[in-house]
């Protein structure tokens, strides 16, 4: 399955195609992106990043500084 992230802070949007299996807190990771540091936000509601991945976009908000 295809998830549209769309990174706000970056300006970038990035495809994840994950497993059945994977959270939201995998397509982070492998964004480059630490899942404490962002909310992630689907159809204008905050979401857990434990969640299971739905198909389809998020916006990815980061709240924290990376250093």
């Amino acid at each position: 399955m295809n998830v549209e992230l769309h990174l706000v802070r970056e300006h970038q949007t990035q495809i994840y195609e994950g497993g059945k299996d994977e959270t939201y807190s995998d397509a982070i990771s492998a964004c480059g992106l630490i899942p404490d540091t962002v909310l992630i936000i689907r159809e204008g509601v905050s979401i857990p990043q434990d969640e299971p991945l739905i198909e389809g976009e998020v916006d990815v908000l980061t709240t924290a500084s990376r250093g």
